[in-house]
């Protein structure tokens, strides 16, 4: 007599559907990790430029025009050689805007409510703020 070895039917379906249970706690909280790392990475980015436009100033009298000539005064470091910034975060874009005397830079999600529930926004004063909607500006709040 030979005895067979091997789970059952009702065996793999209790497995699959304690997987499942499983899962479907997890990935909500796993996504809003993502997104808080991702607004996280961003403020960070925003710290970062005031930081070096600052130092832009103190050495060239102005604020740098864009952003790429923070590379090519050796400030930050170039992902491809050129003037592309290195280590931006991923899941914001970021737009930044100079006349030389001021600047502006915001941060937005890419996709909102995906990638990130605010969106941020930093000039010349170094004040970031924030906004729960599509764009940040200078009258929003100001982070904590």
């Amino acid at each position: 007599m030979s005895s067979q070895r091997g789970f059952t039917l009702i065996e793999l379906m209790i497995v699959v559907a304690i997987i499942a249970i499983i899962a479907a706690v997890a990935l909500p909280s796993l996504a809003e990790s993502r997104r808080s790392a991702n607004e996280a990475s961003a403020i960070s980015m925003l710290r970062t430029g005031s930081t070096v436009n600052e130092v832009y100033r103190q050495r060239f009298g102005l604020y740098a025009t864009d952003a790429g000539q923070w590379v090519l005064a050796g400030l930050i470091p170039s992902a491809d050689g050129g003037t592309e910034i290195a280590g931006g975060p991923r899941g914001y874009d970021f737009v930044y805007v100079s006349d030389g005397f001021t600047y502006t830079v915001t941060a937005s999600p890419e996709t909102l409510g995906v990638d990130g529930h605010r969106s941020f926004f930093l000039d010349q004063s170094g004040v970031i703020r924030f906004s729960t909607g599509a764009s940040a500006g200078v009258t929003d709040t100001p982070i904590q």
